[in-house]
């Protein structure tokens, strides 16, 4: 800034401030405003500064929301889902920031959510089988939209698709393919020169990488330069940090770690096995440190640990304190302040480490094979 940098600059569309926000840096938010940063600006997706801050899972996060309120922030833009500020913020539930972001005036959320009826009569593998042709058609329209492979539209339908597969499920054989050419098309773009040179955002690599890999993908030149390029990231205590923060994917360096360690273990570039070795061990050991806030990091620290080969002890530790949040429903929920739903239930058996299937009745399954 002293040399006279702009304080609205942005990179991948996203500025200085928007990303400060993002990471619950106080001290950076009240330095970029200051210097003149555009407080109101919104980002190619429509997201201001203080969308990012409600999102953040950082221990400063209310802080830099009070701070942008105090110097006037708006509460009623909307983003490219029509989120404002505080439907974002219920995402987590009826916190202190959505206090802070009523006492500010912020316009409640009018859009009625239609939930289908839930069968009455339902068991475990009827449920799969109509989900299946539910998920097989959700990400060949956000492909055609963005033109890239979606975490929650196509890499975790694969692994789904990919598991009941392997299980006797039936699946369309036509659309896991046009899903697989979607992902590796996605994959060649993520890796373009900036990428392989350790540039660009590293969020979506490696839920791709694990996705392409469902599909049994032989490792290539774009694979090579994804994992090169996800490996330049990471921290020297082995963890990796997001730059993004959507929940209930996106949000958490527990989430982003596992999910990177795993990644280069199923595309570990062979001229450098000693090294990637070495930083998936330290990318275990910083799991292994770590104490989860909700149920995503419970299940993703469980995963990461698992496919690590952290021991048995490591292992049944992290999977009896994922356990010990079932509520008395059978189920699980994403955080402390919301009731079980269907993502916290899935998050528990993605990958198929569980060592034994967690409960379900299908009870919430609609004929839709929607939950």
């Amino acid at each position: 800034m002293a040399r006279g940098a702009s304080p609205n600059g942005s990179v991948a569309g996203r500025s200085a401030l928007q990303d400060a926000a993002g990471f619950g840096n106080l001290e950076m938010v009240r330095m970029l405003v200051e210097k003149g940063a555009d407080i109101q600006a919104a980002d190619g997706r429509g997201y201001t500064a203080l969308m990012r801050a409600v999102l953040s899972y950082e221990p400063g996060a209310a802080e830099v929301v009070e701070y942008l309120l105090a110097k006037g922030a708006r509460t009623d833009p909307k983003n490219e889902t029509a989120d404002t500020a505080l439907s974002l913020t219920l995402r987590f539930g009826d916190t202190p920031i959505a206090g802070m972001l009523r006492r500010a005036g912020a316009p409640e959320a009018r859009t009625a959510i239609r939930v289908p009826p839930p069968l009455a009569e339902n068991n475990v593998r009827d449920a799969i089988a109509r989900s299946l042709p539910l998920l097989q058609r959700i990400g060949e329209p956000v492909y055609k939209l963005r033109e890239c492979t979606s975490c929650h539209h196509s890499s975790l339908p694969a692994l789904t698709v990919s598991m009941a597969r392997i299980r006797g499920f039936k699946v369309d054989f036509a659309a896991a393919r046009q899903e697989y050419e979607s992902a590796i098309a996605a994959a060649k773009g993520l890796a373009k020169p900036d990428n392989v040179m350790g540039f660009g955002i590293p969020d979506g690599s490696p839920y791709a990488l694990i996705g392409i890999a469902a599909e049994s993908f032989t490792p290539n030149a774009s694979t090579d330069g994804l994992v090169h390029h996800l490996s330049t990231h990471q921290e020297l205590s082995g963890r990796f940090q997001g730059f993004d923060y959507r929940p209930p994917m996106e949000y958490t360096a527990i989430t982003f770690t596992a999910t990177a360690l795993r990644a280069m273990q199923l595309y570990a570039l062979p001229g450098r096995a000693a090294e990637f070795k070495d930083r998936i061990q330290r990318a275990s050991r910083w799991l292994a440190a770590q104490t989860p806030r909700d149920t995503e990091e419970h299940a993703l620290r469980l995963m990461g640990l698992s496919w690590a080969g952290s021991g048995k002890p490591a292992v049944d530790q992290a999977a009896k304190a994922l356990i010990a949040l079932q509520r008395e429903d059978g189920g699980w929920a994403q955080t402390s302040i919301l009731y079980t739903d269907a993502y916290a239930q899935a998050s528990l058996s993605t990958h198929s480490i569980w060592p034994v299937s967690p409960p379900a009745t299908g009870r919430i399954n609609a004929v839709s094979g929607s939950f």
